[in-house]
């Protein structure tokens, strides 16, 4: 980290250097320029993240729709389950028992595989939550010391790979969820035309029990839907509150630039003056050049020092 030697002027001694030839001004005026340069590179670099924010809250939103219109798709095919289920006549018991107890086995193997993946993926959000927390902190005090904007740029790559990482585990693991319930349902949607064919028995207490577990498991699949609209209904509210801060942000990042400009239009009037009083000859000042040079040093004096980014 680069020393701090140089930090501790005085207001009084920055008004006094203001006030001295053309050769000393030109020094001052280009770590101005390296600072507007700096403030308008993070503010591009605001926008840009802004931008990704809200394409993010749209992809959101399009996997929000596709899950409720996939929840109607499941409704439906229940529903028409049930009613073929309520007309058959004829099955056989023991195959109703044995397939029955097959699939329930099925699916409870698949609810606690996707529990336990559901678990290590909070777990592995809390932990990359708790360190961007933390790399958040760092990032606050390099921006006050305003020494390390490398530091501050490999960090945020650093986060912005976090993040991507985290949403390309979040993508696997709904595909594979995907993949096992359309793997689950290809092979039910078999097993019940093999037994449509066998079924050769009526049996009107069968196809109630399988009624019932057909509402049992639609069901669950609502619960599990809702559950996965509140993840993603907390995941939009935090990136609505992230894009407010970003905003925030880029406001006070404007305002920093309009001071400095406002500063180097006060450098350049005083480096005119001071080249026009240069051509003159020593001379006791009139009472008009002390009035002009008593208005230009009150100017640089009630200049607010322009704050850290």
């Amino acid at each position: 980290m680069p020393k701090k030697g140089k930090k501790g002027k005085k207001k009084g001694d920055k008004v006094a250097e203001a006030a001295k030839p053309k050769e000393d001004k030109d020094d001052d005026e280009v770590p101005g320029y390296e600072k507007q340069l700096a403030l308008e590179a993070e503010l591009n670099d605001v926008n840009n993240e802004i931008k990704e924010l809200k394409e993010h809250i749209s992809l959101l939103q399009k996997e929000h729709t596709m899950l409720v219109e996939e929840t109607d798709r499941t409704k439906q095919e229940s529903e028409e389950y049930i009613t073929f289920m309520s007309k058959k006549t004829i099955k056989r018991q023991s195959l109703i028992i044995s397939l029955g107890d097959k699939n329930k086995h099925e699916l409870a193997e698949i609810e606690k595989l996707r529990r336990v993946e559901e678990n290590e993926f909070k777990a592995k959000k809390e932990k990359v939550q708790k360190r961007l927390k933390e790399k958040e902190d760092e990032l606050f005090q390099v921006k006050q010391e305003l020494s390390d904007l490398k530091r501050f740029q490999d960090l945020q790559i650093e986060q912005e790979n976090e993040i991507k990482k985290l949403e390309s585990n979040l993508e696997e693991m709904k595909f594979k969820h995907a993949k096992r319930t359309r793997d689950l349902k290809s092979k039910f949607l078999k097993d019940k035309e093999n037994f449509s064919q066998e079924a050769d028995l009526k049996v009107k207490d069968m196809a109630k029990e399988a009624n019932t577990r057909a509402w049992k498991c639609l069901g669950n699949h609502v619960l599990d839907v809702r559950e996965e609209n509140e993840l993603l209904r907390n995941q939009l509210t935090s990136l609505v509150l992230q894009s407010s801060n970003l905003q925030a942000r880029k406001r006070k990042l404007e305002k920093q630039q309009m001071e400095l400009l406002r500063r180097e239009q006060l450098q350049q009037e005083m480096t005119e003056i001071s080249q026009q009083f240069s051509g003159f000859k020593l001379r006791s000042p009139t009472p008009s050049l002390v009035a002009l040079q008593q208005t230009a040093s009150d100017n640089a004096i009630s200049f607010p020092r322009l704050s850290t980014i």
